[in-house]
């Protein structure tokens, strides 16, 4: 009647299993003796797969859960159409860790709304303490992938029933950290100071439980590196990877390793930055967890645009990383690879590519009310846009740029935008304004050490310079980014916007040799000496 099959498991004849369970059906009080045995069963399992998909082992959890999860899904549905609060609590982790890892967002809210809605029906009922930890448990969840406006009250609500009379002698803190860490990284999404504080609670709770702070850790680096404090993002990213080896967690080391190759990123420290991204990458490729893979894909061709200047080769991991957000649902990373599959477009010179990029990923973060994707998806806009010669248009959208920028944050990105701005000002004649967004744009820069500020401040002074008939000096400027970074150099966007303007004005005053006398000095020059410089210079000039 039964048949082995591999895995230590059987198999029974569909007819069999029908007949079977009609003759259960037959014995109310065997039957739910027997659903009770099956649910406590794979709750214990759920709970043990739980600790497999947080650790090393991930990989070997997520394929036992993909032979079980019709069971487990079978005894999560009795679970909840018996109220027992216990099991929902027990399995939840673990199952919902499961469908995310495959991103199946849809089913994951399907079961996280059945359960919440029977567990708020039990108001009232025996067990109290045991509903409301699950109930909320599960509110965390169902924040998962909702508009920011929309999770907050959520969490807010799971909160304030942890703090319930009825949970007093339960052990609550890993919920509690889960949610301040949700409830943090939405305040530091939003611009808001106090986001530090919800992190900072959510790590110590974490310490004290034993899990090592990883994601608390994590999400502090973002708030820093979004702050543009690069080097405590630094120290936050390291002691994340840290906590992530200690326990052994891939995601966390993945995670962590893409943090740091960041802020090298933001540093100008090239090497560094493309080997941290491909150790990152190749962390979340042994994962096998798609949705994070995405975040992996991501991360390396940013550093393939940024630093090394292969638009080619980065629109490739794009293309992947689109791929998989879209056969997974996941709107946002699937958002902001557009924003950067339209960069590179823009940097080879394809113009009518980028802008249908621009369309999609501008939908999407409007559709999600991400006010920071909304912000960059305005910056890449204005840079299509000047390429366009359209100067006035895309100041409009740069201006948009620079005013969500300063409400959300970063200071670091709106220095992009402000000095982008200082273009479209240049080519409007309206060089007081122009050099006004381009000196706060070096100054950011130099106060954040953001080396993406000098990458796109500095092409645009020599642009200034050029338009007030400073052609050697502009010729000097713009020779220096280009031979410091090869974005300048290899980009059609910076030749069309700001090479050729400075190049015609340099071949119709000077002769050769004058100007290559200026670029041989051009690339004789240190960075960071010319921005103390020019700053210096600005300031006396604001001073007079």
């Amino acid at each position: 009647l039964l048949e082995r099959v591999p895995g230590k498991r059987y198999t029974m004849h569909p007819l069999l299993q029908q007949y079977a369970a009609e003759k259960l059906a037959q014995d109310p009080a065997a039957a739910r003796q027997t659903r009770e045995r099956h649910c406590a069963y794979y709750a214990q399992a759920a709970q043990q797969w739980r600790a497999g998909l947080l650790g090393p082992q991930i990989q070997d959890a997520l394929t036992e859960m993909s032979i079980e999860i019709e069971n487990v899904i079978a005894a999560w549905y009795w679970a909840v159409a018996a109220g027992n609060s216990a099991h929902i609590w027990q399995m939840a982790p673990g199952l919902l860790l499961f469908f995310e890892s495959h991103g199946a967002s849809q089913m994951k809210s399907a079961i996280v709304h059945a359960a919440i809605e029977r567990l708020e029906a039990m108001e009232g009922e025996e067990d109290a303490g045991d509903r409301l930890r699950a109930l909320a448990a599960l509110l965390r969840w169902d924040a998962e992938g909702l508009p920011d406006t929309e999770a907050l009250p959520i969490l807010q609500k799971s909160l304030a029933l942890l703090n319930r009379p009825e949970l007093s002698s339960y052990e609550t803190r890993e919920i509690q950290a889960i949610a301040l860490l949700k409830i943090g990284r939405i305040m530091s999404r939003d611009g808001r100071g106090e986001a530090r504080q919800f992190l900072q609670q959510s790590l110590e709770l974490e310490r004290v439980v034993g899990l090592g702070g990883v994601y608390p850790l994590l999400r502090l680096g973002d708030d820093a590196w979004f702050s543009g404090e690069l080097e405590t993002a630094r120290r936050y990213y390291t002691e994340c990877l840290a906590a992530g080896q200690a326990i052994g967690s891939l995601l966390g080391i993945a995670r962590a390793l893409s943090g740091l190759g960041k802020v090298a990123h933001a540093l100008g420290q090239k090497e560094e930055s493309s080997r941290l991204y491909q150790e990152s990458l190749n962390t979340f490729r042994k994962i096998g967890r798609y949705p994070r893979l995405a975040e992996g894909l991501y991360s390396l061709a940013l550093d393939l645009i940024m630093w090394q200047a292969e638009f080619a080769q980065a629109i490739a991991l794009l293309r992947e990383c689109e791929a998989i957000c879209l056969d997974l649902g996941i709107r946002d990373w699937e958002a902001f690879s557009f924003l950067r599959h339209s960069q590179a477009e823009m940097h080879l010179g394809h113009y009518e590519a980028a802008q249908a990029q621009l369309y999609c990923a501008l939908d999407f973060v409007q559709c999600m009310k991400n006010r920071y994707g909304v912000a960059w998806a305005y910056l890449v806009s204005g840079c299509v846009t000047l390429a366009e010669m359209k100067p006035a248009e895309a100041a409009q959208q740069l201006q948009d740029s620079v005013h969500v920028f300063q409400a959300t944050g970063p200071r670091t990105k709106q220095s992009c935008a402000l000095a982008t701005l200082g273009y479209a000002l240049c080519m409007l004649d309206q060089p007081i304004q122009a050099l006004e967004v381009l000196a706060k744009a070096l100054r950011i820069g130099a106060e954040s050490n953001y080396i993406e500020s000098y990458v796109y401040a500095l092409p645009g002074i020599a642009l200034l310079l050029a338009k007030q008939g400073k052609i050697e000096r502009a010729v000097e400027l713009y020779a220096l980014t280009s031979s410091q970074y090869l974005l300048v150099a290899k980009s059609h966007w910076f030749e069309d916007v700001v090479g050729q303007r400075v190049a015609s004005a340099a071949a119709a005053t000077l002769p050769p040799d004058v100007i290559a006398a200026a670029q041989a000095r051009g690339r004789a020059r240190d960075v960071q000496a010319t921005v103390k410089e020019m700053l210096v210079e600005f300031e006396t000039r604001e001073a007079a």
